[in-house]
């Protein structure tokens, strides 16, 4: 008989996208049956882009998608059943694509005459972990593509590996103790296997060098070297601190420009399942302009400018900036009282008197869904001093980023009219003088009301960075249908929505994700090449500092750590008694004087060892504190700020945190 798929699908919030829908159209013209596993216990939505499937099942996620297999391979199908078919194919839903008819793929493969084949592997490895270990990984087929032939599956040896096979608690186990000794076991035992990429290409002379190739490079294995697909992970996944991100950016391009495959169907399912500030950095989401290159650029989107006029001050630098564009452009001042108003429409400009946010709001629901809406607001030029030259430095980051001339605007307009997906571009965060705080603190004060303002909007993707928002303002072009969604759906929920109101603009990229629209950073050619010869200034006085204070760091994260590593030591220093909140990666990571601490925490229901580095481990209740006692939090963003927060409840105020 022919060919038999199992695929599987995971997702957090039982949802199935149009992206798998994409695959299995194409693994059904290939197969003779399709049968889907659901680590799920049921579908909420999209259930029915597995129409195509001839067999669904659907269980807990134990053992993650290695469990999948087996459970379907051990029990769903059966080896009965199995060893009836030519060929076997176990896929999981981790990529995006393919961006080849997948006939053409197992065309190729055919031809390779080999037992066992994926789509890509990983050259043999060896790396150095936090604690100092050596890791040794050797050559194997990565697990989320497999093919095995009629001989492997009908091998005895096959069928006793899946009975066998425990069910994993986490990824990592997956791939240490499944992905990484599958291809090596049936090699040893005498089965041929490849892989349809030219992985081979870049096979480093020193073993240790080899890294996974679908992360880090693949805008080349798309474009050269017959790979069909991209991995989320290498989307999803933050690399800065190995190297700079190009590829994943080159890579979705590629794709788009030079493949049928539908970009939106990436699109829709990152913007549901990926924060936003982690995929403006991933994919380079900020777009520098030159005002001064005429293109003789067309307008396929009427534009629409609102200045928001407060400042009696800021009337003449506005219109300066307006006047080169009036005539490209429809201009409405929202003016805030009658002097202002006057001063405006002595200047030609239409004007209307709005002294609330609500007034406001009626006139942007009268903008037309498809035009292009800039929203800007004027600034307070006060003659002190150093409002002075705050004032200058902040409408120079707004105005001239955003209305750089008309040139300028039409390639804003080009951008927008390009990227389908894009529904905001806002200005770059100031980060001179006392704004370098948005470096680290993007969220400021607000972010459990921009949080409590998601939940009241009823937004399905709630923002998880800790971060916080790559850019947050009160001036942004915006989709006219963006715009008109916003208001709609806040009217419906009776929220109050402002754009002049911090919380608001700190949650404006969220909304606009949750809409399906992303949302990017843009600069003119001249803000961008200030701001760059800024930013390295800014990178040597902390480079600088560091290597006076440590030792010379060789990347960023060194610095980082060699701070928390003073923080750590310094913490313990000034406490009679330490605890650490965490057993994990970040405890082994950071903790380098464990004798000086007193135990480790855990959460209470949490699997708790009785010791960790020969300390003893409590649950986080059994915990008695005073005012001698310090907490040290290890570990990630997303389960420190829970844990912050439970302290916090419990009147604990005597702790540092680390991690990622």
């Amino acid at each position: 008989m022919g060919r038999i798929c199992i695929f599987v699908i995971y997702d957090d919030k039982c949802i199935v996208y149009k992206y798998i829908k994409y695959i299995l159209e194409d693994l059904k013209r290939n197969v003779d049956k399709l049968v889907v596993v659901c680590n799920m216990q049921s579908v909420l939505s999209g259930k029915e882009y597995l129409a195509d499937a001839d067999e669904v099942y659907y269980r807990e996620n134990i053992g993650l998608d290695a469990g999948a297999f087996k459970d379907a391979l051990c029990q769903y199908v059966g080896w009965d059943e199995l060893v009836t078919y030519d060929e076997l194919l176990m896929i999981n839903d981790s990529f995006y694509g393919p961006f080849v008819p997948i006939s053409d793929i197992l065309d190729e493969m055919k031809r390779r005459d080999v037992d066992f084949w994926g789509l890509s592997k990983h050259l043999e490895t060896k790396y150095k972990k936090d604690n100092g270990d050596w890791n040794y990984v050797p050559e194997h087929i990565q697990s989320y593509f497999l093919s095995i032939n009629k001989k492997m599956l009908s091998d005895g040896a096959f069928q006793k590996y899946w009975e066998n096979m425990p069910y994993f608690s986490n990824f990592d186990e997956v791939v240490e103790k499944h992905e990484k000794y599958f291809t090596q076991s049936f090699s040893e035992l005498g089965y041929r296997y490849d892989c349809l990429a030219d992985i081979e290409a870049n096979r480093t002379s020193n073993s240790s060098d080899n890294y996974i190739q679908y992360s880090y490079i693949p805008y080349e294995l798309i474009k050269e070297r017959n790979f069909p697909i991209i991995k989320r992970k290498a989307i999803t996944n933050y690399t800065l601190y190995i190297r700079t991100q190009e590829n994943i950016r080159k890579a979705v391009d590629y794709v788009d420009k030079n493949t049928s495959y539908d970009i939106g169907l990436i699109w829709e399912h990152l913007l549901a399942k990926t924060d936003m500030t982690t995929l403006w950095r991933s994919l380079n989401l900020t777009y520098i302009l030159d005002p001064c290159l005429d293109m003789d650029l067309p307008l396929s989107m009427n534009m629409v400018v609102l200045v928001i006029a407060e400042h009696q001050n800021a009337v003449n630098r506005v219109c300066q900036s307006l006047d080169d564009v009036r005539d490209l452009v429809n201009i409405h001042v929202l003016a805030v009282n009658e002097d202002i108003k006057k001063k405006y429409e002595n200047n030609g400009y239409k004007t209307s008197l709005v002294d609330s946010a609500a007034k406001k709001n009626d006139i942007l629901k009268m903008i037309s869904s498809d035009a292009l809406v800039l929203y800007i607001r004027d600034l307070d030029f006060d003659h002190s001093r150093e409002r002075e030259y705050s004032g200058r430095s902040l409408f120079f980051n707004r105005w001239d980023n955003l209305l750089d001339g008309k040139e300028y605007i039409k390639k804003i307009n080009k951008v927008f009219v390009d990227n389908k997906n894009l529904g905001l571009l806002l200005p770059p965060y100031q980060i001179h003088g006392v704004f370098f705080e948005n470096t680290y603190d993007m969220w400021g004060e607000v972010k459990d009301d921009v949080l409590r303002l998601c939940r009241d909007l009823e937004l399905i993707f709630i923002p998880e960075s800790s971060y916080g928002p790559f850019a947050a303002t009160d001036s942004f072009w915006i989709r006219g249908a963006v715009l008109k969604r916003i208001l709609e759906e806040a009217e419906k929920r009776d929220v109050s929505i402002d754009f002049n109101d911090t919380i608001v603009q700190k949650a404006l990229i969220y909304i606009a994700q949750n809409y399906g629209y992303y949302s990017g950073v843009v600069e003119s050619k001249e803000y961008a090449s200030m701001a760059y010869t800024n930013l390295q200034f800014y990178m040597q006085v902390i480079g600088t500092s560091d290597k006076k204070a440590f030792d010379k760091p060789q990347k960023v994260y060194d610095i980082r750590d060699d701070i928390y590593e003073g923080a750590i030591a310094d913490f313990i220093l000034h406490n009679k008694a330490v605890y650490v909140y965490g057993i994990g990666k970040m405890a082994e990571k950071y903790i380098k004087m464990p004798d000086r601490i007193k135990g480790y925490i855990i959460s209470d229901g949490q699997k708790k060892p009785d010791e960790y580095k020969g300390k003893p481990v409590f649950n986080f209740s059994e915990i008695k504190t005073d005012d001698d006692t310090g907490i040290i939090i290890c570990l990630g963003n997303k389960n420190r700020e829970v844990v912050e927060r439970l302290l916090i409840q419990n009147g604990i105020t005597r702790y540092i945190s680390v991690g990622d």
